[in-house]
């Protein structure tokens, strides 16, 4: 697993096949196996593992999701939408119903389609009529973040809150939504009274970091980053400490190499769905970064690999042109 979790598929492929013949029923390690396959570009064998688990237990909603999600994340859309036809007659159920709706809501996060997902949260929520799903109404905030939808996210965690006051996974979105408000003074506040309190957790490091950097107070930034990137190496915590590095403008070569360490660990195939607006990509630190050492050719090079990728994303669209205006000025 802990190759898996460094994006090292193709180490951890192997390990988690093992895994799986000895237990194949055991969630841990028949997903992680699915996503490496689809991250290893072996999409067959991806949905071959999902097929089997699914006919394992053709009662178990969560099955039928994996099989729905391996399906979408494939490009085969036709046979997810079978798969969520067959379920919705199969599962009637109220505590059916809710986990095969909370598990397609997941699928549909994944996949990137924001409005399916959101639809099938709500529907989720709806038999929780006694509000006793946290995980559900932490899912419901996290959807209508990814939608843009932030004063219906903020209303949602409102209510979450009134119900589970102290739940440490619900405070950790209150400095993500300031974040996505623009506001990285509330967003700073937000996540330093939360490590006050504990546990400490790594996600609220790198949102700390990323507040103080966008309050140029990039020392402070660079501490919390590289506590994140300590706990976890992963390619969204490096591009973290890079975002950061390439703001300080004092040590780009050292941006540089992180940028590049992020680049060279292999997403996992659902990553690029659940980046919110103001999380960076190794692309744009790395491009940023060579545009601040006046490699020009190199920075337009990575700052159009990070529009594609991010075609919403108008700070990328403006720093591409920068780079090439400096490019062609310069010859």
């Amino acid at each position: 697993m802990i190759a898996y979790a460094a994006g090292r598929f193709a180490d951890a492929e192997p390990k988690l096949a093992e895994a799986r013949s000895v237990m194949p029923e055991d969630v841990s390690s028949v997903q992680p196996l699915i996503e490496s396959r689809i991250a290893l570009g072996q999409p067959d064998r991806a949905i071959e593992v999902a097929r089997d688990l699914a006919k394992m237990g053709e009662r178990a909603p969560w099955r039928a999701a994996v099989l729905a999600e391996t399906y979408l994340a494939t490009g085969h859309e036709v046979e997810a939408d079978e798969v969520v036809r067959r379920g919705q007659e199969t599962f009637v159920h109220d505590r059916e119903r809710r986990q095969f709706h909370t598990n397609l809501a997941v699928s549909y996060l994944h996949a990137g389609r924001f409005d399916d997902a959101e639809r099938e949260v709500r529907e989720a929520v709806t038999l929780d009529p006694g509000v006793r799903h946290v995980w559900l109404q932490q899912m419901l905030v996290e959807i209508l973040m990814r939608r843009g939808k932030a004063d219906e996210a903020r209303a949602a965690l409102r209510r979450a809150l009134e119900h589970f006051p102290q739940h440490d996974a619900l405070l950790r979105l209150e400095p993500t939504l300031a974040l996505l408000d623009g506001d990285a003074a509330a967003a700073a506040r937000a996540a330093e009274a939360q490590l006050a309190r504990g546990p400490v957790h790594t996600q609220l490091l790198a949102l700390l970091a990323l507040a103080l950097a966008d309050e140029q107070r990039f020392r402070e930034a660079e501490a919390f980053a590289r506590r994140a990137v300590a706990r976890d190496p992963s390619r969204y915590n490096q591009s973290v400490l890079a975002w950061v590095l390439v703001g300080a403008d004092d040590r780009l070569d050292e941006a540089v190499r992180v940028a590049q360490e992020a680049l060279a660990r292999t997403e996992p195939p659902y990553g690029a769905a659940r980046i919110l607006p103001f999380v960076p990509s190794p692309e744009h630190c790395l491009g940023l970064a060579y545009l601040g050492q006046n490699r020009l050719a190199e920075a337009r090079t990575q700052l159009e690999q990070a529009a594609a990728l991010r075609p919403d994303r108008a700070a990328i669209r403006r720093d591409l042109a920068r780079a090439s205006e400096l490019l062609e000025a310069s010859r």
